[in-house]
């Protein structure tokens, strides 16, 4: 859909890289939430205050870091996919695939 050029250029733009970390603070927060209700129904609720005070602090970075990363990643796709032509909905699912494929493979940010 687009050249390696370009891909590599959206890939290498350092509000890319904190968006990329913001969704996967944000991925690994229910596996916290899951280890409160572990802790809750095992131990007791004392125990569970440290791990979900963790928790709420960690969403809270990663939707800082994802709603940083938005307004100069709009700068930069609009700059460098503004010659393909190609409409909102066509931007969106490209730029949403880049993220997730990112995010959710370890090593790939660069």
């Amino acid at each position: 859909m687009i050249s390696a050029e370009d891909r590599n250029r959206l890939l290498s733009v350092p509000a890319f890289r904190r968006g990329v970390w913001g969704l996967r603070i944000i991925a690994v927060v229910p596996l916290f939430l899951l280890a409160v209700v572990l802790v809750v129904a095992g131990i007791g609720p004392e125990a569970a205050v440290p791990v979900f005070a963790v928790a709420f602090v960690m969403t809270g970075v990663g939707v800082a870091l994802v709603w940083s990363c938005l307004l100069p990643m709009e700068k930069v796709k609009k700059s460098v996919l503004a010659t393909y032509g190609l409409d909102p909905i066509e931007r969106y699912a490209l730029m949403n695939g880049l993220f997730l494929r990112a995010a959710f493979r370890p090593g790939r940010t660069r």
